[in-house]
This record gives structure tokens, sequence and C-alpha cells, in this order.
């Protein structure tokens, strides 16, 4: 994958809209559709707690519960967990950050291989 120069990726990604980036990385293979919906809603709930610090919010709010109940990570899991919210939050913000992990390695895999092959076309 080539890298992107920083004018690029403002252009892609603006300051301050990480669901542009969120959408960008779904639309070029990065993301699957249930990361990025979950992706999507972990920024709703960062954002509830970090617009609205001052109000002693908690996980149990109506607001912030709803988004949890939307996270679809949790429930992909063969035992779903259905404890409190902020375990079930903690848990797909970890499923979500190893399954990027994986993505990222095998991108990695991806990137090796083609430059082995371009070495090799260029041998022969």
């Amino acid at each position: 994958m080539p890298l992107a120069s920083e004018s690029m990726h403002r252009n892609l990604a603006p300051p301050g809209r990480l669901d542009f980036s969120i959408e960008n990385a779904y639309l070029i293979g990065v993301l699957s559709k249930t990361e990025m919906h979950d992706f999507k809603y972990l920024v709703k709930i960062r954002n509830q707690f970090a617009h609205n610090a001052m109000l002693s919010i908690s996980f149990d709010d109506a607001r912030i519960a709803s988004f949890v109940g939307n996270l679809e990570f949790p429930k992909k899991v063969e035992h779903p967990y259905e404890g409190d919210n902020r375990t079930i939050f903690a848990l797909s913000a970890t499923m979500l950050y190893f399954a990027l992990i994986n993505r990222i390695n095998d991108l990695e895999r991806i990137s090796v291989a083609e430059e082995i092959v371009m070495l090799a076309e260029m041998v022969s």
C-alpha cells in the first residue's frame, strides 16, 4: 500500500472528523461492515463521556446504554457476555483492537509478498 502525504491524509480524514476515517477504512477494505458499525458506536460512547464530563454520566445512562446495546461484536462470540455496559464496551473495544492488529499483520504480509513478486519479475 502506498504511503499518503500529509495533504492526502488531510483530504481523506479532516481534523475532528473521525467518522470520515472510519468510513474510508471500510471503503478500502480495512474494516468490515461490523467493525465500522461498532467503531462508530464506540466513538459515540467516547464522545458522550468527553462532552458531558461535568454531568457525572455513567454507562447506565439511557443514551449510553442504548449505544452499548447497538454494539454487534459482543453478540457474535460463541458465548455472548450479557453483563454490565462498561464491560461490554471494553470487550467491544478490545475485540475491535485485536481485529485491526490482525488485519494490519495480514496487510503487511500481502505487501511483502507483492514486493517479492515484483523483485522476482525484475530478475527474470
